[in-house]
């Protein structure tokens, strides 16, 4: 073979194996992009479920927070409703004390008066208290009471619970006027009348007049004398007894050991024939007294 013809060949094979070597790697560089467009697709399949996963759980998480939501309006709700009936109520037992009748028209057979008199203990419970402390008491009662019932006549909101309106807009006064001759008059048989009355009465125990008290303008009287007079009185009835007893004294040590029986109605009978307290003949001594007595003895008035 000839030496050109050789190298003819040798160039030819060489381009063969060129364009050979080229097209593969175009078929191979093909096959990669094919592959790789297969994964993109993959991914945007996948991004796509994904994304429709999550609209689907956010769409169910919002219907969740919605339920959440209408339960505790729900809620809410009936706590209020549950509140105002609570109002209600305790409205309704409020002016059930404040409008409590007497019984046979004594103050005191109400609850709201017999509470009033706890009040008046001392922290303790060992003694009352001085009136210008319990007066602050009542006046708050008073106070209380006048509010709950200004609410009965002219209600200034609905009481459903109660069956009472709302206030109306006309006859307001006629309202207020009923209300007020039942219970807040003086002489109404209610507890108010009664707490009127006790504040009053202790205001002027608490009201300090001074030491000396006047009248006339001319005659005074101190306290200091005062205090003398019940002195004064129990020494001028010893001195009546003294007289009539003709200076004569029982032999009786102690007047709480006489016996007496108040059920006994036998004719004759009394403490002073009792025998269980030997005197059934003082009689005698007291006669005999008053017979030779120097005050008006008996013996000379011939009687």
């Amino acid at each position: 073979m000839s030496l050109p013809r050789l190298s003819h060949e040798v160039q030819h094979k060489s381009q063969s194996g060129v364009t050979d070597l080229l097209q593969t790697e175009e078929k191979e560089d093909n096959n990669n992009n094919d592959n790789d467009n297969d994964d993109d697709n993959d991914n945007n399949n996948d991004n796509e479920f994904t994304e429709e996963e999550e609209k689907e759980g956010g769409e169910e998480e919002d219907e969740d927070e919605e339920e959440g939501e209408e339960d505790n309006d729900k809620e809410e709700d009936a706590c209020k409703d549950l509140a105002g009936e609570m109002v209600d109520l305790l409205f309704a037992l409020s002016l059930a004390l404040c409008t409590e009748h007497l019984t046979n028209g004594l103050p005191q057979s109400t609850l709201l008066v017999y509470f009033s008199g706890i009040l008046g203990f001392s922290d303790t419970a060992n003694q009352f208290l001085p009136a210008r402390v319990y007066t602050s008491y009542l006046s708050g009662l008073i106070y209380i009471q006048r509010l709950l019932f200004l609410e009965q006549a002219l209600p200034f909101r609905a009481y459903p619970s109660l069956g009472i309106d709302r206030r109306p807009h006309i006859r307001q006064l006629a309202r207020l006027k009923h209300i007020r001759e039942h219970y807040m008059v003086v002489g109404a048989q209610s507890a108010f009348k009664e707490f009127l009355s006790l504040r009053s009465y202790r205001r002027i125990i608490a009201h300090n007049d001074g030491q000396i008290v006047g009248w006339g303008g001319e005659a005074q009287l101190s306290m200091g004398q005062f205090r003398l007079l019940p002195e004064h009185l129990i020494e001028q009835a010893s001195r009546l007894c003294g007289e009539l007893m003709f200076g004569w004294e029982p032999p009786i040590a102690d007047l709480a050991n006489i016996k007496d029986e108040m059920s006994n109605t036998s004719s004759g009978y009394s403490f002073v024939t009792d025998p269980g307290n030997n005197i059934s003949s003082a009689y005698l001594e007291l006669f005999r007294r008053a017979c030779i007595s120097r005050h008006e003895p008996l013996s000379k008035k011939g009687h």
